[in-house]
């Protein structure tokens, strides 16, 4: 990051220049993929106010909103806010989210003004203002640019630059300061990066077995292993000994590290925690090593290795921290089979995250305490996205955290590698937070480290070692910010991290909210069930409203029931997707299979064009069986762009019109069966305002009759006035009997209608009562000789 001059991959140089005026303009330009950032460094004083963002968005076909802008401020103090974003955060406390109107994928102009008079954010100097494309699955060419106005703010008139105060020490300020601390002015807008003013610190640069003292920069020009500022080669650090212990830990390069282990003791350091390398025979047994020490040099993946065919029988450890007082283990390997052309037994860490500034160690030593001599090859692929542990089932490969989710599994974290994870047993080990970093481990192992254990069977991906994520939380119809634990423990409905109160509508919680309702489609349908009943279950959200996903969590577990057993087609399955309705006339009782959907109710998409389904974390097993489905960490969703997620109306079976989102045809065996749905919903109210909450509903069956086959019960015909029913028998009249003469009910009028007349004559209402006054008189006998041989 430079000052008043920006330069970032991929984007234009921006200039801000020197600023004086009142309230600080900041131009910004971010355009790119998810995640992507842009900082700037702005010289400015004053007590921040209001920011007032204007935003032009581009959406390039992702699935990104205007409202996905994030920004944040850090004050010269440090003190920082952010507000905006969606899933990512630069972790400083929030201001608060864009207005829902932000909420939107469609390209054009937006602004809004925040006000940050409450964040405390003062002082001058060197201010960084940031920016970003807040969600992480963002499109590759999603575009943000407009105008940041900090009201409260003036530029500094006197620009900064870097100042030369003797000894090589170097400072940022004004002309006037450095000339007033006798110190030389480098120039505006200069700064300290690269030692301008000399005195780069030196220390011991080896050269193979030969040191020399120099300056890394010059060290590493001579292709030399810097050992350390401060480091004197009087100490040996290049001899053959070096590295026999932490300590003396030889810096290394990425590229091929010559070592022996044939003269080195061991270096008291203590045994390995080989549990995190089981199964490759790590065996260290107080085995003689050589420790190595390599400093990553951007965000990106480093790969270890000692295969060389004529080294030994190796066992490799590899640690972090900043010294040898501090180091936490992250990953080992004793043998491996990875690679080609190697020893018998080589090890190899492979694809382990690793984070620009950081150090690490290397530690080799022997199966079973070997020795002799090898090669260290370090490996470092820089940028892209972090990968770690990824649990699918019981087995464990790294991927991305969007990689993982996208096969239904579960993320352990940045950095986290298979060799320390047991996705297996999940009973032992759990989430360690040992400063900011998040390690899968046993409790034990975690309080030796001095972190903070989570529990068993917890996980880095539900941990953020920074603090835990907050979000909105309806408790009723109140709303206050905190973590998903407190909001459980407290009987509230949790709106995800990073949800702001501004943005949720908590109007009491459950089915006061958005409730549900459902429409029996008929009874008998599959072939061989006569006493089967199929039923349609919708979340009720209102016109203009949609539902994006169903969930079940650990505070809400999401449960399919029925007291009977559900109808399962043997070539359907148990999501809508895999229902294919060109199979209808060839197996029609597939139309009747029990699945989930949002919206369509087969693979074709009826009634929109396609159908989005996806789900995570579901096993439909049991209910593919007939029984029913719980899950406490998965869900059935669409994107929110998807057109089957919108609103449709439809009859409920109390005859209300209702308009909602249909989330299941089910299919029960007995029609004194009972259905019962219990989960978390998540959509936009007809405002555009996010719900997530529990709903609920207990459906059985409703008797089905549909003389006029318009797909409506009578009941319901009748009740909202679609059918007129003149003599209140419940039936519909255009399904009555069409004959006005016909007494008898036998679809003519003849004389068996004359007998029933003169049988009934003077009594009251009964099958001669044609003209349904109530009595059977001379009109009825006259009406039947009127329709005489008509009908």
């Amino acid at each position: 990051m430079n000052k008043l001059m920006i330069t970032t991959a991929g984007f234009a140089s921006v200039a801000l220049g020197s600023l004086v005026a009142a309230d600080v303009s900041v131009e910004y330009d971010v355009t790119g993929p998810g995640g992507n950032q842009v900082d700037y460094e702005v010289v400015m004083t004053g007590i921040l106010d209001t920011a007032n963002i204007t935003c032009d968005f581009v959406n390039e076909g992702g699935f990104t909103w205007a409202g996905d802008l994030l920004i944040g401020l850090v004050a010269p103090d440090g003190t920082a806010v952010e507000f905006g974003g969606y899933d990512l955060s630069f972790g400083y406390p929030s201001a608060g989210d864009f207005p829902s109107s932000w909420d939107s994928s469609s390209s054009g102009s937006y602004s809004h003004a925040f006000s940050l008079s409450a964040g405390g954010l003062q002082g001058g100097g060197a201010w960084i203002v940031q920016f970003a494309d807040g969600y992480s699955q963002g499109s590759s060419a999603d575009y943000f640019s407009g105008t940041l106005v900090l009201e409260g703010m003036a530029g500094d008139g006197d620009p900064y630059g870097g100042c030369c105060l003797g000894d090589g020490e170097c400072s940022i300020g004004t002309q006037a300061d450095c000339e007033a601390d006798g110190g030389t002015y480098l120039g505006d807008n200069s700064n300290c990066e690269g030692w301008p003013c000399g005195g780069e610190p030196e220390g011991a640069c080896c050269l193979g077995t030969d040191c020399v003292e120099s300056t890394i920069t010059d060290c590493e020009a001579l292709g030399g292993g810097f050992v350390g500022d401060g480091t004197d080669c009087a100490d040996g650090p290049c001899d053959a000994d070096a590295g026999d212990a932490c300590g003396t830990a030889i810096e290394v390069g990425v590229g091929a590290t010559a070592f022996d282990t044939s003269t080195a003791t061991d270096s008291g350091y203590g045994e390995p925690d080989d549990s995190q390398c089981e199964g490759t025979y790590l065996d260290w047994t107080a085995s003689p090593d050589r420790w190595f020490r390599w400093t990553a040099t951007g965000d990106g993946t480093l790969t270890v290795d000692t295969c060389d065919a004529n080294s030994y029988d190796t066992s490799l450890v590899l640690y972090e921290g900043a010294d040898c007082g501090g180091l936490v283990q992250v990953a080992c390997n004793g043998d491996d089979t990875t690679l080609d052309g190697c020893q018998t037994y080589s090890s190899y860490i492979g694809d382990q995250y690793v984070t620009e500034g950081s150090t690490y160690y290397i530690r080799i030593g022997g199966w079973q305490a070997a020795t002799g001599t090898g090669t260290l090859n370090i490996t470092f692929s820089g940028g892209g996205t972090p990968v770690g542990g990824c649990c699918i089932g019981m087995d464990c490969s790294l991927q991305t955290n969007g990689d993982c989710i996208s096969l239904g599994g579960k993320y352990q974290g940045d950095g986290t590698n298979c060799g320390n994870i047991d996705c297996g047993s999940g009973g032992d080990t759990g989430a360690c937070c040992i400063g900011d970093q998040c390690t899968t481990m046993s409790g034990s192992d975690c309080t030796d480290f001095g972190g903070d254990y989570y529990g068993d069977g917890s996980s880095c991906n539900d941990v953020d070692c920074s603090g835990a994520p907050v979000g909105a939380c309806c408790i009723d119809d109140a709303c206050s910010e905190q973590t998903a634990d407190d909001c459980g423990a407290a009987g509230g409905d949790y709106n995800g991290d990073g949800s702001s109160c501004n943005d949720v509508e908590c109007d009491g919680g459950g089915n006061d909210g958005h409730p549900m309702a459902s429409t029996t489609v008929g009874r008998g349908l599959v072939s061989d069930m006569p006493d089967s009943y199929t039923i349609d279950m919708y979340v009720i959200t209102g016109e203009g409203g949609r539902l994006d996903a169903v969930a079940g969590t650990g505070a809400m577990t999401k449960m399919l029931a029925s007291s009977g057993d559900f109808y399962q087609n043997f070539i359907g399955g148990a999501e809508s997707t895999s229902v294919n309705p060109n199979l209808y006339s060839q197996f029609p009782d597939l139309e009747w299979d029990s699945r989930v959907t949002i919206g369509a109710l087969d693979s074709s998409g009826n009634p929109f064009d396609e159908n989005e389904l996806q789900s995570v974390g579901i096993d439909w097993t049991e209910f593919e069986d007939g029984g029913d489905m719980a899950t406490d960490n998965g869900t059935w969703f669409v994107l929110p762009t998807a057109e089957q997620g919108a609103a449709q109306p439809f009859m409920a079976d109390d005859c209300s019109m209702q308009y909602g989102v249909l989330i299941a045809r089910l299919t029960v065996e007995d029609v004194t069966d009972i259905v019962m749905f219990e989960g978390v919903v998540q959509g936009r109210d007809s405002n555009g305002v996010l719900f997530n909450e529990t709903t609920s509903i207990e459906a059985g069956y409703v008797a089905m009759d549909d003389c006029n086959e318009n797909g409506v019960n009578d009941v319901c015909d009748i009740a909202n006035g679609t059918s007129e029913d003149s003599n209140g028998d419940g039936i519909p009249d255009e399904c009555e009997n069409n004959c006005p003469g016909d007494a008898d009910n036998d679809g003519d009028a003849d004389v068996d209608d004359i007998l029933v007349i003169i049988s009934q004559f003077g009594g009251g209402a009964g099958s001669g009562d044609v003209d349904g006054d109530g009595d059977v008189d001379v009109d009825d006998l006259l009406q039947v000789i009127s329709w005489f041989g008509s009908c």
